[in-house]
């Protein structure tokens, strides 16, 4: 091999290399996510090549700790989310009230949730609130952007 190959080699090698690792963190997989819930349990799932993978071993993780019927309530796929809960006095019982939301970051899919939750505003006579909004749940996948 010349001295001028190796040269070139000496050069395009490193920068081949530079450039490879220049991707985002999207770039290497696309992961998601779950929050299963039911009742007043909770199972999440988090960087899963698959948004099934995901959703069954959070239901299956739900499904472990309570005896009801758990469900999906929010998906993620390369961002965060949030699961809120407010719980009312209703028909006799204390029930939980979901609300979720996704984003970018952790607190953006809380902000989200928020905004869909609305304002407390003043409820029927046979419902009233027992515990306030609070968050029950936050997930993110490791290449949330």
């Amino acid at each position: 091999m010349s001295l001028i190959t190796k040269l070139a080699l000496a050069l395009v090698v490193p920068a081949a290399a530079a450039l490879a690792g220049t991707g985002t963190a999207h770039a290497a997989g696309d992961l998601y996510g779950a929050i299963a819930v039911g009742g007043f349990t909770v199972g999440e799932a988090f960087d899963y090549p698959t948004q099934y993978g995901a959703d069954q071993a959070a239901l299956d993780t739900c499904r472990g700790k309570s005896a009801g019927v758990c469900y999906i309530q929010v998906r993620v796929h390369d961002e965060c989310g949030v699961v809120l809960e407010k719980d009312v006095f209703s028909l006799g019982s204390v029930v939980p009230i979901y609300t979720s939301g996704t984003g970018a970051s952790a607190a953006e899919a809380e902000q989200n949730a928020r905004k869909l939750a609305g304002p407390e505003v003043n409820q029927p006579p046979f419902i009233y609130t027992v515990k306030p909004l609070f968050v029950l749940d936050t997930i993110c996948t490791s290449n949330a952007r």
